[in-house]
């Protein structure tokens, strides 16, 4: 898009019902969100050139919600909401989605994935537990998996922080910034320099 004009609108498939862009790629070329169906729900989707199309999985499923992506949309992270009724994150990389995060069927939880490197090798989230007033956060990485994120950091940083929420990450996984309990019982924000204090990975 050239500087100071106006873009494509994201068009609803549904007529009378709202769509958002939660994210674009370096290009400016696809964006993507979600789209409502009539009755409210989410369906994952993006915009290219104007035109939506909605993301889907080999047998069709739709993930609920895009909430971010890589500089060229090879890979995207949300929250899906309807399929397994659980509020579980995803991954997308290397051609395939990923869950990520935990559920809870019946109950009000949330683990969406908020952020992840350029190569989706790591991916962080937040646990959300709506009922019960609780978060926590969490990572994925390639190689270790799926852990809680004060868990991950043990030996590393954060030593006397509690309910470490991470809330971004750098392209490189080299930085993770976020919030949490200081020793001294207070919410601060944080940065992580993983080149000094063991990188992610």
């Amino acid at each position: 898009l050239a500087s100071g004009t106006a873009g494509p609108e994201l068009a609803s498939s549904v007529p009378d019902r709202p769509t958002r862009g939660n994210a674009i790629t370096d290009d400016g070329a696809t964006i993507l969100g979600w789209q409502d169906d009539e009755f409210g729900n989410r369906f994952a989707s993006r915009w290219v050139g104007g035109a939506q199309e909605f993301i889907v999985d080999a047998a069709g499923n739709n993930y609920g919600e895009v909430l971010g992506t890589n500089s060229d949309g090879s890979v995207m992270w949300g929250v899906s909401y309807q399929y397994d009724g659980t509020g579980r994150g995803w991954l997308y990389r290397s051609g395939e989605f990923l869950p990520m995060g935990t559920g809870g069927i019946g109950r009000n939880i949330q683990s969406p994935v908020v952020g992840a490197t350029e190569d989706g090798s790591v991916a962080i989230g937040i646990y959300r537990d709506f009922d019960q007033f609780v978060q926590d956060g969490w990572i994925w990485t390639a190689k270790k998996g799926w852990m809680w994120f004060s868990d991950y950091l043990k030996g590393q940083a954060g030593k006397g922080w509690s309910q470490l929420i991470p809330s971004a990450i750098s392209r490189d996984g080299r930085y993770i910034a976020g919030y949490g309990i200081n020793p001294d019982g207070q919410v601060q924000a944080f940065v992580i320099d993983f080149k000094a204090s063991g990188r992610a990975q």
